[in-house]
């Protein structure tokens, strides 16, 4: 479903003053995949242009609110802490994924 981009800042707007925590979870949750679509709807754009600006400033407001009143941990401050030397989100968070020992991507042709 593509949805507006009117919609997707009144959702944003909604969450930023829910005070219940269960209904604040679920709003999150929304908020945060109707940017992501509206992000893959402007795939291609410039990163510099008005609205892929306020997307990511929406998405970074979007974590505070998680972490302050939702308590989520800090993605940033645990790679700092975990003593990751490239500080990153990923390297914390996502599985670690090897290439196969064998097969078209081992490098044996």
């Amino acid at each position: 479903m593509v949805r507006h981009n009117r919609e997707i800042w009144r959702d944003f707007e909604q969450t930023a003053v829910e005070q219940d925590p269960e209904r604040l979870a679920i709003l999150t949750s929304e908020t945060e995949f109707a940017i992501v679509q509206r992000f893959r709807d402007l795939y291609g754009e410039s990163e510099l242009s008005d609205e892929m600006q306020k997307l990511r400033r929406a998405a970074m407001a979007l974590l505070e609110i998680r972490i302050k009143k939702l308590g989520w941990p800090d993605p940033f401050k645990v790679c700092s802490e975990s003593g990751s030397d490239t500080n990153s989100f990923t390297d914390t968070f996502a599985p670690h994924i090897s290439e196969p020992s064998d097969g078209p991507w081992s490098g044996e042709v």
